[in-house]
């Protein structure tokens, strides 16, 4: 990750670190008494863009980022593109050598890069929305590709299909690298977006590990329960 992209993630958090602390909101609230059923862990971080309140639950609790780590890979190429030491056009060829195992990209990333929580992944979705992610020309770049994720399972699973809504996201799924206690790979579920509607603007991550639902399908409780979060903060946002 280039000290560029590295400085944008901190600057950003640590506005948000410097607020204070404030009690817990009738949403959060809401969403906590929700997550007391969910047979795993679960973070929540959201910012409304148009007002900057914040919804956050367990929103700086570590998570292993699965392929969600894409989207802060896809600003880092952006960035390498801006300084001229990357071109997006050029064709790779994948050898067999290039195929890694374990945490892939982050085995390139230097000790103690700081990732994985969902306050820190919102604040990266925070970036581009506002056009601050490498340029506003590279930014708007980045929404249309995460406007084209078809993946909608989680985030974008109860949203209405309200006019002039889009959802730009990056998901990730995985089992967990190390078993439990009873020798079971728990689940890991990842979304973080960007939602746009008219008069609507907010970013949202929501991070899940140590699921003990490791069904692969759309039914997994990280899924149900993400999209329900998801639709509560949407209809708190839409006010």
């Amino acid at each position: 990750m280039s000290p560029l992209l590295l400085c944008l993630v901190v600057s950003s958090l640590t506005t948000l670190a410097l607020m204070p602390i404030a009690p817990a909101s009738a949403i959060e609230r809401h969403i906590a008494t929700v997550l007391k059923d969910f047979k795993g862990t679960m973070g929540v971080a959201a910012v409304d863009l148009l007002t900057d309140e914040t919804v956050a639950v367990n929103a700086d609790t570590r998570f292993p980022t699965a392929s969600t780590i894409k989207t802060a890979v896809m600003v880092e190429a952006y960035h390498q593109a801006a300084e001229g030491s990357l071109s997006l056009d050029a064709t790779l060829t994948l050898a067999g050598s290039d195929k890694v195992g374990g945490s892939g990209v982050l085995s390139g990333m230097r000790e103690g890069l700081p990732l994985t929580t969902p306050r820190e992944m919102a604040g990266l979705m925070a970036l581009i929305a506002r056009g601050k992610a490498v340029s506003a020309a590279a930014s708007a770049a980045m929404l249309a590709t995460l406007r084209r994720q078809q993946d909608r399972t989680m985030i974008g699973r109860l949203l209405p299909d309200a006019p002039g809504l889009e959802v730009g996201n990056k998901t990730g799924t995985d089992a967990e690298k190390q078993p439990d206690a009873k020798g079971i790979h728990r689940h890991l579920r990842a979304d973080a977006a960007i939602i746009t509607a008219p008069g609507l603007r907010y970013v949202i991550a929501v991070y899940a590990r140590q699921v003990e639902d490791t069904r692969w399908s759309l039914d997994n409780e990280a899924l149900v329960t993400g999209a329900r979060i998801s639709r509560l903060i949407y209809d708190h946002f839409r006010r």
